[in-house]
């Protein structure tokens, strides 16, 4: 091993042992409020950050129904309400994001050097809709590299024994597009987490699209209002409104979930645990023999991160709709 090959490996070494990759309290804030607020997604759910340690447990609280009691003036009756905890586990897993930039770029845009806090901060951006994708589709047991990393929200739904889940293929319309649908999740869901007003119904946009199409179809005032983009909420709950990005319009629908599940839920009931080992390091070729060498700077984001459903009792989930057929009409062919 030569003397270059030698200082390379110390170098690299140094780098990648060292701790001056660790956010400080103020950037990992200042990230991880970016990874939230990116999307529709992002800003409604819990952030929970319990600690450094990758698998442990946070506490909830909650409370019983009808706690209050007769009181008569002047007596304590030694009745106390009590606040009930749960301990909720959890299981995050470490994903990073790396990328590298040649110095003949920052030469030749015209911002220069200037343009490297704006391409760190759409990677940050990307790496926000990464985590929104893998908290609805994530599989651990699925074969691709991005959406084996952890089980998201479907998967949960899935193997939960509390989730109350609908077989849409079981219903009268047999898979169809229609108002048996709301109706059977309604019911399917008890009543304590329906009247909660905070309810929203979660599906892809095309499959919000399929229902203003079915009722387009009905020579209603229904009809007609849908046609105008009129909001017309299912038995008054309204559709969670997500966006493809943080420029786009609203709209509603979530971008990543399939065209066959729709789940209603209170989006306060999805926690994004969070650990408190967020790193993200720069590295540049005067510290690097390889990137001196391919004349690059390369960056890395790592995030310890975990999806959790609160109360997996609040949630319905029906699943097998009919693949969405362009110009179904009725919704016949739903």
């Amino acid at each position: 091993m030569n003397r270059a090959e030698l200082l390379a490996k110390i170098q690299k070494a140094t780098i990648e042992t060292g701790a001056g990759g660790q956010l400080n309290p103020k950037q990992d804030k200042a990230f991880i409020q970016r990874v939230m607020e990116v999307s529709a997604f992002g800003k409604a759910i819990n952030l929970v950050r319990p600690g450094p340690e990758p698998k442990g447990e946070f506490t909830k609280m909650g409370n019983s129904p009808r706690l209050i009691r007769r009181h008569n003036e002047n007596t304590d009756t030694g009745y106390r309400a009590g606040i009930t905890t749960d301990d909720i586990e959890y299981d995050a897993k470490t994903v990073h994001l790396p990328f590298e930039i040649t110095e003949n770029f920052f030469h030749t845009n015209l911002e220069g050097e200037a343009v490297e806090p704006k391409i760190v901060d759409r990677m940050a951006r990307q790496f926000a809709l990464d985590l929104d994708d893998l908290n609805w589709i994530g599989d651990e047991e699925d074969s691709d590299d991005f959406v084996s990393l952890d089980d998201g929200i479907l998967k949960i739904c899935e193997t939960s024994s509390d989730v109350h889940r609908v077989d849409a293929q079981g219903l009268t319309s047999g898979g169809a597009m229609d108002k048996e649908v709301w109706f059977a999740l309604k019911y399917a869901m008890p009543d304590i987490y329906v009247n909660s007003g905070r309810l929203r119904w979660f599906m892809s946009p095309n499959r919000w699209t399929s229902w203003i199409e079915y009722l387009t179809d009905r020579e209603t005032a229904a009809g007609d209002a849908a046609l105008m983009a009129k909001d017309l909420f299912p038995l008054g709950i309204p559709p969670f409104v997500g966006a493809a990005s943080d420029a786009s319009a609203p709209m509603p629908g979530v971008p990543f979930m399939p065209d066959g599940r729709i789940i209603p839920a209170d989006p306060e009931n999805f926690d994004r645990v969070i650990t408190w080992d967020t790193q993200r390091y720069r590295v540049t070729g005067a510290t690097d023999w390889e990137l001196a060498m391919r004349r690059k700077r390369g960056y890395v984001t790592f995030l310890t991160a975990d999806l959790i459903i609160e109360e997996e009792a609040a949630v319905a989930d029906l699943h097998g709709l009919d693949p969405i057929t362009i110009g179904a009409g009725s919704g016949s062919g739903f």
